[in-house]
C-alpha cells in the first residue's frame, strides 16, 4: 500500500458543494462500504482473548507479505494486560500468527507477542513507516531527536520500522507515567521502547499516519485539556479530537482541535477518534461516531483542505455501518489505521468490528474484518428517474484539459457540456456532442465532436454541466495536457 497513490491533484470528489454551481433533479448519495460477512482475524489463543483491536496493516514489498500490529485484552494477570500482537499474509485475508520467542507464556509455550504492556498497560501500537514498498526510503530523523530520545534514537538509526505506541505504566515508587512513545524495529518483530514518551499525556484513543503530501507524521488523539471539563462543570467527558504533527516521531507540534461536537449534533454524539489520510486534492477523515445513549460507534467522514481545518461531509451518514442484530460487528466499527489498498477498481479497507457495546470492558468480543468500496467512489451524484442536471464550479482552463469520469451509467444516460464563464457552450462540446468510452467505470475517458481535449479559454476557466438520468457520477478527473 503506497499512502502517496491516493494523492491526485486532477481528482474531484462530491463531498460537499463547494465544487458544485448548481443542480437540479441531481441528489448526493453516501456510499458505504461493502463488508464481507465473517472477519479475517479472530482472537483463538490465551493471550489474545475474544479482545482482537486497534491495528496497523501495511504490505512489505520486501517480503511481499501482508504484516498487522493488532491489540489483543486477553483475560490474564499481568504482564499480559494488554499486548501487541503480529500476523502476516499473502493475500490479506487469510492470516497466520507466526509462534515468536519475543514474549513465552509462563508454560514456556511460544506466542506471536511482539510488545507487553510495559508495567501498566499497552492501549495500541501505530506502526507509521512512510512507504515500505521503498527499500531505500531513509528512516525519517534518526539523526535528531529531543535530549531525552537522544541515545534511544543513535540505537535505532538502520530502523525500517517506526511507530508510536500508547502506553500507561504505573510505577509503585514514582509517578504514574503515560503518553506516546517512540518505538523503533527493523523487522518489525523485535521492538525497542524508549523509556521516556515522545509526547507525554498524550494518547489513548490514537492514530498515526504519514501525510506524503507534506512530509510530516499526524497523530490525532483526544482533547489534551479533557480533564478541564469536570474543573469547568461539565458533566462527564465530551471527547473530541486533537491534531499533533511531527516531521520525525519525536519532536510534536500541536496544532489544536480539529474536530469537536457542534449544534447540528445530537446530544449523545461525541468524537471518539479520527483516522485522517491524505486523498485526492485534499484529506479524508474518518470518524469514529460515539453514540453514548445506545453505548454504539459507527463511521463517518470529515474532509479538509490542508489536513488541519476539518468539516463533517456526506450528510453526517455511516460510511462504514454497524452490522445487522447479531452480527459479529454490530455495536462498533473503525477502519484499522493504514492506507486502504488499491484492488483493482475497489479501495480493499481493514477494520475492526465489535459485537459488544462500548462500555462491555474485559466482556468485549472483537475481531479484524475487510470491507471495500468503489474507488473514489464514497458519495455519488444521482440523476432522477425524470433526470436533472449538475453545474461545478469554475475549472481551470488556462491550457488544454482532458475529463475522466467515475461513472455508472450503463441502465440510464449520463453527458457532459462545457461552458465558458458566462454559461455558454463551447462549439463542439455541447452534451449531443458527448461520447463516453464506457459506461460503468471508474476510469472513463470523455470525448466530443470537438475533440477529446478542452481548448484553453481566454477567460482561463470553464464549467462543466453533467445530464444525469438514472445514473451515477461518483467523482472526476480535470487533467492538464499542456
Amino acid at each position: 500500500m503506497n499512502a502517496a497513490e491516493l494523492l491526485d491533484d486532477d481528482l474531484h470528489l462530491f463531498l460537499d458543494d463547494s465544487e458544485i454551481y448548481a443542480r437540479e433533479g441531481v441528489g448526493r448519495r453516501v456510499n458505504a462500504l461493502r463488508k464481507e460477512p465473517e472477519p479475517v482475524l479472530v482472537g483463538e489463543h490465551a493471550w489474545e482473548g475474544s479482545h482482537v483491536a486497534w491495528a496497523t496493516v501495511l504490505h512489505d514489498a520486501a517480503d511481499d507479505l501482508y504484516k498487522m500490529w493488532y491489540v489483543a485484552l486477553p483475560p490474564l494477570q499481568p504482564p499480559f494486560s494488554s499486548v501487541v500482537c503480529y500476523a502476516t499474509s499473502s493475500d490479506g485475508i487469510n492470516w497466520t500468527k507466526p509462534e515468536l520467542d519475543v514474549v513465552k507464556m509462563p508454560d514456556g509455550a511460544r506466542t506471536n507477542i511482539v510488545v507487553l504492556g510495559g508495567e501498566g498497560t499497552t492501549s495500541h501500537l501505530q506502526v507509521a513507516t512512510p512507504e515500505l514498498s521503498d527499500p531505500d526510503y531513509p528512516a525519517l530523523g534518526l539523526e535528531a531527536g529531543t535530549s531525552h530520545l537522544q541515545a534511544f534514537a543513535d540505537l535505532g538509526s538502520a530502523s525500517r520500522f517506526q511507530a508510536i505506541v500508547y502506553q500507561s505504566r504505573r510505577r509503585p515508587d514514582a509517578e504514574r507515567l503515560y503518553g506516546s512513545f517512540l518505538a523503533l524495529s527493523d523487522d518489525g518483530i523485535h521492538w525497542s521502547v524508549s523509556d521516556q514518551p515522545a509526547l507525554a499525556h498524550q494518547g489513548d484513543r490514537t492514530h498515526v499516519v504519514f501525510d506524503p503530501r507534506r512530509n510530516v507524521f499526524m497523530l490525532t488523539t483526544r482533547h489534551r485539556n479533557l480533564g478541564l471539563q469536570g474543573r469547568a462543570g461539565v458533566s462527564g467527558w465530551i471527547r473530541d479530537v486533537d491534531l499533533w504533527e511531527s516531521a520525525d516521531l519525536r519532536d510534536w507540534a500541536h496544532r489544536g482541535r480539529a474536530l469537536w461536537r457542534d449544534e447540528d449534533d445530537p446530544a449523545d454524539f461525541e468524537y471518539y477518534g479520527l483516522m485522517p489520510l491524505a486523498y485526492g486534492r485534499g484529506y479524508l477523515g474518518f470518524i469514529e461516531a460515539y453514540h453514548t445513549d445506545v453505548e454504539t460507534l459507527d463511521m463517518q467522514l470529515a474532509w479538509s483542505d490542508d489536513g488541519r481545518g476539518w468539516q463533517r461531509r456526506a450528510n453526517r451518514e455511516a460510511i462504514l455501518p454497524l452490522g445487522g442484530d447479531g452480527a459479529w460487528d454490530t455495536n462498533w466499527v473503525m477502519v484499522t489505521t493504514n492506507p486502504p489498498e488499491v484492488v483493482g477498481e475497489r479501495l480493499r479497507f481493514w477494520y475492526v468490528g465489535s459485537g459488544t457495546h462500548h462500555g462491555s470492558k474485559a466482556q468485549h468480543r472483537r475481531a479484524i474484518g475487510v470491507a471495500t468500496i468503489r474507488r473514489d467512489g464514497f458519495v455519488s451524484m444521482e440523476g432522477s428517474m425524470h433526470g436533472g442536471s449538475l453545474t461545478t464550479a469554475a475549472l481551470d482552463a488556462r491550457e488544454p484539459h482532458r475529463l475522466h469520469l467515475n461513472l455508472r451509467a450503463d441502465t440510464g444516460v449520463a453527458a457532459v457540456e462545457v461552458l465558458d464563464v458566462r454559461g455558454q457552450v463551447l462549439e463542439g462540446f455541447a452534451a449531443e456532442d458527448c461520447r463516453l468510452s464506457a459506461v460503468d467505470a471508474v476510469d472513463a475517458e470523455v470525448s466530443w465532436r470537438g475533440g477529446d481535449t478542452v481548448p484553453s479559454q481566454p477567460d482561463g476557466a470553464v464549467l462543466l454541466r453533467f445530464t444525469l438520468q438514472r445514473a451515477s457520477l461518483y467523482s472526476y478527473r480535470w487533467v492538464s495536457v499542456a
